[in-house]
């Protein structure tokens, strides 16, 4: 699912390639300029392949280095930056206008900003439309080319500049500079009396510019950047780079003709002489000999300024440049995928080695244990059982018989590997003798719901990011951590979380582990929308229905801006949120998984 987090990723990634791309151009300004063309065309490129993409791919490459990670704690903290290298702090798009959760004019972003975009994306698209057509129609009405002066210059650089592409040739009564449209099937069009206003030689300088963009597909090139226009019409990066690319681009082409043996001063002369009669092309993907700062173009080719060729050095430096942009995020992927994958096919087959499942006694109050080598479940329901094997909330239960809820067991489990098997792996093993001994078929399915989104307050958040012992911001969990002091005599570990009637806590967590954990209080989904990264020290308390009655019996869903219990005038979980963290829950329709059970049958005793 695309999020505007995910997009902001994507932009600040490309940012800082095109800033990358930027330096290399300075490096190799004195080079050819269609060197630095193919830079700027990379960088216009990596809009439209996400670093996330490159990353999956190396996720399917094995490097043999086993299931166990090579990288050191601060090698795996690197990487999970880069994996992550930014979280756009977004705040709500609108102000926020009461306390308590409710409907609000934020419901309409997940549809305004596809909207708004498709309009942007729909409104370009429809300009350059519009002026393809004013091409089109000048190519539809051209006459033959019959001017044996232009034919011969043609077919004298067409023998010789190596140009294999059929070119197609027509004269234009319309006001247009000569250039060349199409990409499949490009014809080179010349308007109506050039070769009278135009010498010799300077209309072979002309000419061979022409063929110079023919020789280099210039127009397929620009077509693509078009379509990166498109999509991404909104971030003024992306036209810059459109730019530099039509500058190089022409730069390329003055270097080609001047190295054909065309006198600076004709060629010179000839541009000026075009922009006197003509008119510049209306697209960006016709190639033309007006584009670009004329003026700058002019300079260069007066002083015969023809880029060098690359050096051994510099050839070194483009190919360690280009092998870095592919080969990192492709390693970053690699360097995860031995562990995943390892963990995969291990996980894919574990369970129990000796489990039984017996009906339960007890109807009230339940134990659970997981020690060493055993896993076991006293007076436990299935839905019980189901919701903690596969990280659910009660509510996103649905179907099945009414026993699900009512019949307690008793569930054992042993397995091998004592003091090497992970809790998420036991509960993995478990998912397997729900299915087994229960006989458990089920689906998931998506329904639209109630939800909370979680989103920054009027003010921003009032978060305290988690620091290590030198009171450095943690950006990763390390290795080893130890408990350290929070508020009066209370104790917490980084990467834990507790909750109780009016009082939750988490060490080290994400924002999107703690709409996990408000999720489990509220029974209802919070969806984390506030787009900021890092890991905080949460701590929240609100007044407890324990020390609160409701004698009025309203619902908190029907009023979220009374108390967990009802009561007015109290401290609302809500509230808290928004005066003790500095977020907001505003009450929305969403998307929420369902596990919906198409059949189960009460296990036999063993």
């Amino acid at each position: 699912m695309i999020t505007l987090s995910s997009i902001a990723n994507h932009l600040w990634q490309s940012t800082l390639f095109v800033a990358a791309i930027w330096l290399l151009t300075l490096i190799l300004r004195k080079n050819h300029a269609r060197i630095r063309y193919w830079l700027w065309f990379a960088a216009s490129l990596k809009f439209l392949i996400p670093f996330s993409l490159l990353i999956s791919i190396g996720n399917s490459i094995d490097l043999g280095w086993g299931p166990e990670p090579t990288a050191t704690s601060t090698e795996r903290s690197f990487i999970q930056i880069i994996n992550q290298p930014f979280e756009a702090q977004i705040q709500s798009f609108v102000t926020p206008t009461t306390e308590s959760p409710g409907p609000s004019p934020s419901n309409w972003i997940p549809v305004l900003v596809p909207t708004v975009w498709l309009c942007g994306s729909l409104v370009v698209l429809l300009t350059w439309w519009r002026r393809s057509r004013r091409v089109s129609n000048s190519i539809r009405h051209a006459e033959p080319l019959t001017d044996d002066r232009i034919i011969n210059i043609l077919q004298r650089f067409t023998g010789s500049s190596k140009v294999c592409i059929p070119i197609r040739l027509g004269i234009s009564n319309t006001m247009l500079e000569p250039g060349v449209f199409g990409i499949i099937r490009p014809v080179l069009m010349v308007p109506a009396g050039i070769s009278n206003r135009l010498e010799d030689a300077q209309l072979e300088a002309i000419l061979a510019h022409e063929l110079s963009h023919v020789r280099n597909r210039d127009n397929f090139f620009a077509a693509i950047h078009m379509f990166v226009e498109a999509v991404f019409w909104f971030y003024p990066v992306v036209w810059w780079l459109g730019s530099k690319l039509v500058e190089e681009r022409e730069r390329a082409c003055d270097e080609a003709v001047l190295q054909l043996g065309n006198e600076p001063q004709t060629y010179a002369d000839g541009i000026l002489k075009v922009c006197e009669f003509y008119l510049e092309s209306p697209l960006a993907c016709v190639s033309g000999v007006i584009g670009s700062n004329l003026k700058k173009r002019i300079e260069g080719i007066m002083l015969h300024r023809v880029g060098a060729g690359l050096s051994v050095a510099n050839k070194l430096l483009l190919a360690g440049a280009g092998v870095a942009a592919l080969a990192a995020p492709l390693l970053v992927g690699a360097m995860n995928a031995p562990q995943s994958r390892a963990q995969s096919q291990d996980e894919s087959n574990l369970s129990f080695e000796v489990a039984s499942v017996k009906p339960s006694g007890v109807t009230f109050g339940m134990s659970v244990g997981n020690s060493p080598g055993r896993f076991y479940v006293n007076g436990a329901t299935l839905n019980y059982l189901i919701t903690k094997a596969y990280d659910l909330q009660e509510y996103q239960l649905s179907g099945g018989p009414k026993w699900m809820d009512s019949s307690h067991f008793n569930v054992e489990g042993k397995y091998k590997g004592v003091g090497a098997v992970r809790f998420d792996q036991v509960m993995i093993m478990l998912q397997s003798l729900i299915v087994e001994r229960f006989k458990l078929k089920f689906h998931r399915e998506t329904r639209e719901m109630l939800v909370y989104r979680m989103i920054v307050a009027k003010g921003g958040h009032k978060l305290q990011q988690s620091k290590d012992e030198n009171g450095n911001p943690l950006v990763i969990l390390p290795d080893s951590i130890s408990a350290k002091t929070w508020g009066p005599g209370l104790l917490i570990i980084p990467g834990t979380a507790y909750s109780s009637d009016g009082e939750l806590g988490a060490g080290g967590t994400s924002l999107a582990k703690l709409a996990r954990i408000l999720t489990q209080t509220l029974k209802r989904k919070v969806i984390d929308e506030t787009g900021i990264g890092g890991l905080y020290d949460v701590r929240l308390k609100w007044t407890s229905s324990k020390s609160q009655s409701n004698p009025l019996n309203i619902s908190s869903s029907d009023n979220p801006g009374l108390s967990a219990t009802g009561e007015l005038g109290s401290t609302s979980i809500f509230t808290a949120i928004q005066e003790q963290l500095g977020l907001k829950l505003e009450s929305d329709k969403g998307p929420v998984e369902f596990f919906v059970i198409d059949s189960v049958e009460k296990p036999s005793e063993n």
